[in-house]
């Protein structure tokens, strides 16, 4: 009798360690680490493929690759909230260093300037569930029950909030707009367009 419970035991956790590590890679934070890194890698690829950029441009821009990819792994596991912030302090710098190089040091090419929309976006939606995690380190696909309050949620849920649609980069998009490009649009007619 003691040894069909030891082998009944043993095959359920058996079986759910498959599910268990797996779980690990749908995590939403690794999701759109995931997403992230992809569109960064896209950006390097539009990088090395658009001529005249110096190679120590193309370094720099292979070296925010590289640190975006070290930052999967905390992101995997958001626990170690240390190792995470510190990569992610890392690949932030990286960007910004990119960005600053990139576009201010070379004349704008479509191909780059719809890369890097791209990661904007990207990086919007990881430092959302970031956030996400550093308010609530359980943070899963799974809803619990909240027992403390939330000026986030609460911001989240007033009725101003819910009656104004919200476009994830909308923010991003408009900065980089210039309506003097766009003959018989003012900045009321799309603002009463959104």
């Amino acid at each position: 009798m003691i040894r069909i419970a030891t082998v009944i035991v043993l095959l359920s956790t058996l079986m759910t360690s498959p599910s268990s590590a797996l779980a690990d890679d749908n995590a939403p934070l690794y999701l759109l680490a995931q997403q992230y890194r992809n569109e960064v890698k896209a950006f390097e690829r539009a990088v090395l493929h658009v001529r005249g950029i110096d190679r120590f441009d193309e370094r720099l821009v292979d070296r925010w690759d590289d640190e975006t990819g070290r930052l999967l792994v905390p992101a995997k596991n958001p626990r170690h909230f240390n190792r995470l912030f510190h990569q992610w302090k890392k690949v932030e710098s990286l960007q910004a260093q990119t960005e600053a190089r990139i576009f201010g040091k070379y004349t704008p090419h479509h191909e780059l300037i719809g890369h890097w929309n791209r990661v904007l976006l990207a990086q919007d939606y990881f430092m959302e569930e970031f956030v996400l995690h550093v308010e609530n380190p359980g943070h899963t696909n799974s809803v619990r029950r909240l027992d403390r309050p939330s000026a986030r949620r609460d911001s989240y849920l007033s009725p101003s909030a819910l009656a104004t649609p919200v476009i994830p980069g909308a923010a991003v998009l408009r900065s980089r707009i210039d309506i003097r490009n766009f003959p018989g649009m003012s900045a009321t007619s799309i603002e009463a367009a959104q």
